[in-house]
């Protein structure tokens, strides 16, 4: 198990958050048709309602969601110094699917970064936490602001479930339903943004990546470790934050991760899961996002956004400004 933490400088923020989802579809109609009832009750019986299905690539996704970044900060394209964009979609982009996967940035840069004046900007693909790219794209961000490599990082995750056979929304565990959607934030010395970030710490294991079918126990101890390594690393009380986000996974699983992560469970933010459903690791910024334009993050509040993916857990905690 590897440990990565770091604490953040008082000037560095976060703002400008945006996302773009596609159409909240009923569970029924999202899923293919072949899809067994008694999962979909499954699903049903865990909170899930709702899926975003978008009939764009994570790629045209992300250009609408950087768009609302930019608006929403005012920031001025040309000082954005760098781009990290946290994907699992690396099946390509191209028509017809899979499209070709080394073409990948290509993509990205021609679709989201050129049209919205962002061409000169630094580009680095974030892939290997998958759900928890969010993490490790905020951790990065971080660090190179905080090194002073960068002035401002923009943060972009974005997936969709892939048109490819054998690809399935409906998790046949039903511990979730895969969404597609693009959230993005800006990490920023300059900009100060609508929160401090504050903490973030990663943990990973590459036990978990040995591991195979039937050894759920072990797996789920692996899993146990990891968030309760990265919670002892915050040196926060149970009081202290004002919400918990994560990833939009089954009531019983947020649950649990509620307690891993020491935060009571009432503060868990869970109103987008029967809405979006799973949408990768864009869930936390959404979730943000939407918390935030309600207005229901007091000034100093803080918020612990809790990522997750099949070998690597993640907390990020941040404070309103």
């Amino acid at each position: 198990m590897t440990r990565s933490p770091s604490r953040a400088e008082p000037g560095i923020g976060l703002g400008g958050l945006g996302y773009a989802v596609g159409d909240s579809v009923p569970l029924d109609k999202a899923v293919p048709e072949d899809t067994p009832a008694d999962l979909l009750d499954r699903l049903r019986a865990h909170g899930f309602v709702n899926c975003s299905v978008a009939q764009e690539t994570p790629a045209a996704l992300a250009a609408r969601s950087v768009a609302q970044s930019l608006a929403v900060s005012g920031a001025d394209p040309a000082r954005v110094d760098a781009v990290l964009y946290g994907t699992c979609s690396y099946w390509g982009e191209g028509r017809p699917p899979p499209g070709d996967p080394a073409e990948l940035t290509g993509t990205i840069a021609r679709t989201v970064l050129e049209p919205l004046g962002l061409g000169h900007a630094a580009l680095t693909l974030v892939w290997l936490a998958e759900s928890g790219n969010t993490g490790s794209v905020l951790r990065l961000a971080r660090a190179l602001v905080a090194a002073g490599v960068h002035r401002t990082v923009l943060c972009v995750s974005s997936d969709a479930v892939p048109p490819l056979p054998g690809e399935y929304r409906a998790m046949p565990n039903a511990v979730t339903v895969n969404g597609d959607a693009a959230a993005s934030c800006l990490v920023s010395s300059e900009l100060p943004g609508e929160f401090r970030l504050d903490t973030t710490v990663q943990q990973s294991s590459a036990a978990m990546r040995g591991l195979a079918k039937g050894q759920g126990l072990r797996k789920h101890l692996e899993i146990v470790k990891g968030v309760r390594a990265c919670r002892a690393a915050l040196d926060t009380p149970r009081d202290g934050f004002a919400w918990l986000l994560s990833n939009h996974y089954s009531d019983q699983v947020l649950t649990e991760f509620a307690a891993l992560a020491d935060v009571p469970r009432d503060r868990l933010f869970t109103a987008n899961t029967a809405r979006l459903g799973h949408c990768f690791a864009a869930d936390t910024l959404i979730d943000l996002a939407d918390l935030h334009r309600a207005g229901r993050i007091g000034p100093g509040e803080a918020v612990l956004m809790l990522t997750t993916g099949p070998s690597t857990w993640g907390l990020t905690a941040v404070s309103a400004r």
